[in-house]
């Protein structure tokens, strides 16, 4: 906490912890790497704009890059903390009556013996 206190990210850790309903230690440690990530990334690339050094600018861009790439591998392995690592899949068989009307063209590849 003072680590996050001394780098101005205290509450914006606690407001994401807060946001994703943060229920146990290692969720609230994700949310506060999630804000710090954030952070930084954009900080990167605000500073990539003040450079006229392209070599510079490119490093500010790649870091911002790989702290965003952080970002979604974290906000995934939250998301699946917080569901279980389960995923649902829903199979409806929908039965129509009635005609079917298929449009188009069709072409079969077959060889047609010189016919």
């Amino acid at each position: 906490m003072e680590m996050l206190k001394d780098n101005n990210l205290l509450d914006l850790g606690l407001s994401t912890a807060h946001d994703v309903n943060a229920s146990n230690g290692v969720q609230q440690m994700l949310a506060h790497q999630l804000s710090a990530a954030h952070k930084y990334a954009m900080e990167c690339l605000k500073n990539s704009e003040t450079y006229k050094d392209p070599v510079v600018k490119v490093k500010f861009v790649n870091l911002s890059v790989r702290l965003m790439e952080a970002f979604s591998r974290g906000a995934l392995t939250l998301q699946r903390l917080q569901n279980g690592n389960t995923q649902n899949v829903t199979v409806q068989h929908v039965n129509v009556e009635g005609q079917a009307v298929i449009t188009g063209s069709l072409h079969t590849g077959g060889h047609t013996n010189g016919k």
